[in-house]
């Protein structure tokens, strides 16, 4: 009978560790997607004009884009979004009259109970717009998007903390 436990056990383990091993390598695996895939997306942004990238991050929508802030040889600044198929399309700031601290007083006037947790920018076929992720007195995460061309309200969801765990 004692031998018996010590293979139950030992076979628990050796499952244990295949989990843990297989969690561990679609971890890296995910992370090594994602940053081919920027890597491919800096390299269509380089290929499409010579300015400088500023900065660079992922925005997951219905599907997913790289989105680059960049700056031309006059300084100017421009949102260059990269999408899947590795097309590129550029927003000249200067044209995108609703910035940052406009949503943020929208938001804060809107909702000035409710956390602001971040403000990005994403991109929503046809143009760019703001993404701001708020939590309620709840727990609740809320996800509304405005446009960056004049602060209208594009899109909204939800999700209860529940599902975020």
């Amino acid at each position: 009978m004692g031998r018996m436990k010590k293979w139950i056990l030992l076979a628990v383990l050796a499952i244990c560790a295949l989990l843990i091993w297989g969690a561990a390598d679609l971890a890296v695996d995910i992370m090594d997607d994602r940053e081919q895939g920027l890597a491919e997306a800096r390299k269509v942004a380089r290929q499409m004009t010579d300015w400088k990238i500023v900065t660079e991050s992922r925005f997951h929508g219905q599907e997913p884009y790289f989105i680059f802030t960049m700056q031309d040889e006059k300084g100017e600044l421009y949102y260059l979004v990269v999408d899947q198929e590795k097309r590129g399309q550029y927003f000249p700031l200067k044209e995108l009259t609703w910035n940052e601290e406009k949503v943020r007083e929208q938001i804060e006037g809107e909702y000035g109970h409710w956390t602001i947790e971040a403000i990005r920018p994403a991109y929503i076929y046809p143009g760019m717009c703001w993404e701001v992720v708020l939590v309620d007195q709840e727990g609740t995460w809320h996800y509304i998007y405005y446009s960056m061309d004049n602060g209208k309200f594009i899109k909204r969801f939800t999700l209860a903390n529940s599902l975020r765990y």
